[in-house]
């Protein structure tokens, strides 16, 4: 029981507003999921290379489902890094110009 409540009593502190840090603005918000997004498409091309790889080594066409599956996954995250970038462009055209 009082394990359950020291779990309650941390799961409180850490969602506490007073541990929040500041908001972030529109433009960072833009920027770092820009930024995730490239991430997450540098490593799903890794994933498809390493796997791409390991087929032609191998010589075996049992792993093409493995090699639809990475190239699945990279088409997902493209989209989602396509869209970050257009919402990305959207925000450098409503930035105040200097």
């Amino acid at each position: 029981m009082r394990e359950a409540l020291g779990v309650c009593g941390l799961i409180m502190g850490l969602t506490w507003p007073s541990h929040a840090g500041p908001p972030a603005d529109a433009w960072s918000v833009r920027v770092l999921r820009m930024e995730g997004a490239a991430v997450s498409v540098r490593e799903s091309a890794e994933s498809l290379q390493s796997t791409c790889s390991d087929v032609a080594r191998l010589e075996r066409i049992q792993q093409v489902a493995r090699m639809r599956s990475a190239a699945d996954q990279l088409h997902k995250r493209v989209v989602s890094a396509q869209l970050a970038a257009s919402v990305l462009h959207e925000g450098i055209e409503a930035r105040p110009k200097p």
